[in-house]
């Protein structure tokens, strides 16, 4: 499920939300709310939400994001002051004891399951070593998963044939073209919030004003500036940064945009590997560890409409494959 798809009928209904972290947010309403994100793939039941008000008791608010709400979920929601709900397909907010419905029923959207981002950390860290392996205690030192994540990991990705990687085979099974193919096309998504925005200024001078909110925060630069580092090629037309925390980048003198519109991509990503396969990278480096790893950043730009992003991400695959670095 997307979370962001049910923050934004939030901004539809006139609130204004801002993130916190990838499950905390702050809606103001003209009054102040922290919610936490409580992103569930079927309605729960009335038990299940008692169980989560007693576990999440810090929370101010537990915002459940739904596929759809029921006159059950209304009516709890609507009872208890901690409680707020949101269907996507049917477009319903229920809020401070209000409901409101945005719109006409929609089909209803297909389950997704959990994203495998611990396997998906494995694989960038083995093509960072160029298809070699290591052990599962440093995958997991460098990637932030468990030691079991990786040992399940690489059985998956055995069972997938990718793995163990012939430095003989140039494609298909066991090649590290495959490796990384299936890195960055089966990626399914950093998970968390997505914000879009909209400044004046190039994506380079937005990213240069940046510079020390990105630092002090630990935050991350992707997308097009990412694989200008990595892989020179794509014109930068917009500017993709990663958070581990929420910022108000009203702050910075940009606006809110659609994402038809936007040209500044804020992520807050579920995918903390992000962080960790960033700064594995940065040490084969000698630049600042301010960019995602090369895998993301591919992935990045195949959420781009610009024409030539096809081409980009097939020259960071060429990058991936070589490792010279420009």
């Amino acid at each position: 499920m997307d979370i962001s798809r049910h923050l934004d009928l939030l901004a539809q209904a006139g609130f204004k939300v801002v993130p916190v972290t990838s499950r905390d947010i702050i809606i103001d309403d003209g009054g102040i709310t922290q919610a936490r994100i409580v992103d569930r793939h079927r309605i729960p039941r009335p038990e299940n939400i008692h169980r989560d008000l007693q576990y999440e008791a810090d929370a101010d608010v537990l915002l459940y994001l739904l596929p759809r709400t029921n006159n059950t979920i209304r009516m709890i929601t609507q009872s208890n002051p901690r409680l707020a709900a949101i269907g996507l397909d049917d477009k319903t907010i229920v809020f401070k004891g209000n409901v409101i419905t945005l719109g006409e029923d929609q089909a209803p959207e297909r389950p997704v399951r959990r994203r495998p981002w611990g396997r998906f950390a494995t694989v960038r860290e083995i093509i960072r070593h160029h298809g070699h392996r290591e052990s599962q205690t440093t995958i997991a030192l460098q990637t932030g998963i468990s030691q079991a994540a990786v040992s399940q990991a690489l059985r998956q990705l055995r069972d997938r044939q990718l793995l163990p990687v012939d430095p003989g085979q140039l494609e298909g099974p066991h090649s590290l073209r495959a490796l990384i193919d299936y890195a960055i096309t089966e990626y399914p998504g950093p998970g968390g919030i997505t914000t879009y925005w909209y400044g004046f200024d190039h994506a380079a001078e937005t990213a240069h004003k940046l510079r020390d909110v990105i630092g002090i925060n630990n935050a991350l630069i992707g997308g097009d500036l990412a694989a200008d580092e990595y892989a020179p090629w794509k014109s930068v037309t917009r500017l993709a940064l990663y958070f581990p925390t929420g910022i108000d980048m009203t702050r910075y003198g940009v606006a809110e945009a659609s994402p038809e519109e936007a040209n500044i991509v804020l992520r807050i990503p579920s995918d903390a590997s992000i962080f960790h396969t960033a700064r594995a990278w940065a040490k084969d480096r000698t630049r600042p560890e301010q960019f995602t790893d090369p895998v993301i950043a591919a992935w990045e730009l195949t959420q781009s409409p610009d024409s030539d992003a096809d081409q980009a991400v097939a020259q960071l695959k060429r990058f991936l494959e070589s490792r010279r670095y420009p």
